[in-house]
């Protein structure tokens, strides 16, 4: 059985990363230049030394959706892609890239052609309802977030993840904005030069835009540098050897975010959080025992609403219990084993 990661943008593996690591296999990629930009992200990142690839990165090929490898392969993908296999049969197996409030992209008739779906908990089910998607219960396959399991064993080195962001004073309190993109109605150009200005007075600030903004990571570097404003960190999330979100996540005290899947997954680590105020988008319908914003306080940037002093409270009185029932109303299990359940299943489709 070949294992095979299939993915639209080079971000998206992080969610394969903790399954590569203990099964192996191949990257696969739809275009020439994303594999090139794979190649530039993942370099050394290759776990296994036996494989030989070119600047030592995982194995990674590019393959057509519509021409995929077929008998004996199990592809896990991060995108809601219809594959055809003309080869033969093959088992495909739908992860995504998250489980936030903004509805799929793409075909969502393509949802119910995947043999299987690893489900990470109740929000994601509900995600599908609210979509419209019907999936025979035998098709989910409850194994939580994998991504949580480093940081909930605490296997992740906080020093060398403040190394790899380059911060230098660490004994500031930090917070990380992570703001989503503009189809999901980000906050990135409305809030970041703001925020930078506001906050890095007294803490330090990560900023993690989504892929599709990571392009004005080197302007947000320029604006800070002529206006000699220090303590600002630049996370750009194709860069997964070093910038992982959880590195992120460990590092921060605090989170802003706006529509991003990031403020869920954010509440593994028992930390307050903000939610920036966007304009109007069409997200799903979530109960309140669902959503983020039942239990974080919103900044919603008019004249009245400091900033600063939100971080502030929300630092010297954190909402824990109400965040730790969330995290448990959203996701299954977040015991640190999350992976070795996608493994086993993995394994008994071998096994077959």
């Amino acid at each position: 059985m070949n294992l095979l990661y299939y993915a639209n943008q080079v971000y998206q593996f992080s969610y394969a990363n903790p399954i590569y690591r203990l099964l192996g296999g191949t990257f696969v990629v739809p275009k020439k230049r994303k594999w090139l930009r794979f190649k530039r992200y993942m370099r050394n990142g290759n776990l296994f030394p036996e494989v030989k690839t070119l600047l030592n990165t995982p194995p990674v090929k590019v393959c057509n959706y519509k021409q995929m490898p077929g008998e004996g392969n199990v592809i896990i993908s991060m995108t809601n892609t219809r594959f055809v296999c003309p080869e033969g049969l093959c088992t495909t197996i739908f992860v995504g890239h998250g489980t936030g409030d903004r509805k799929y992209g793409g075909n969502l008739k393509s949802l119910s052609s995947f043999d299987y779906h690893f489900i990470s908990g109740p929000k994601h089910l509900e995600k599908l309802k609210d979509s419209g998607v019907e999936i025979p219960e035998e098709r989910l396959i409850k194994i939580g977030n994998p991504r949580f399991d480093d940081y909930v064993k605490r296997t992740l080195d906080r020093e060398k993840c403040m190394d790899d962001m380059g911060i230098v004073d660490r004994d500031r309190k930090t917070v990380l904005y992570a703001p989503t993109w503009k189809r999901g109605k980000g906050t990135l150009h409305q809030f970041v030069y703001r925020f930078c200005r506001a906050l890095t007075g007294e803490f330090n600030l990560i900023v993690r835009p989504h892929h599709f903004e990571a392009k004005w990571l080197p302007k947000i570097k320029a604006w800070a540098a002529a206006n000699r404003i220090r303590h600002v960190y630049l996370s750009n999330p194709n860069d997964l050897l070093h910038h992982d979100t959880m590195s992120d996540f460990l590092v921060s005290d605090l989170l802003i975010s706006d529509t991003s899947s990031i403020q869920y997954e954010y509440l593994v680590t028992d930390k307050p959080m903000i939610v920036a105020k966007t304009a109007p988008v069409d997200l799903h319908r979530m109960p309140d025992e669902l959503d983020v914003r039942s239990v974080a306080e919103t900044y919603d940037g008019s004249p009245d609403s400091d900033i600063y002093r939100m971080v502030v409270d929300n630092l010297t009185t954190p909402r824990t219990e109400a965040y730790r029932q969330l995290l448990a109303n959203c996701f299954y299990f977040n015991d640190g084993h999350s992976t070795d359940r996608a493994v086993e299943f993995i394994s008994k489709l071998q096994e077959r």
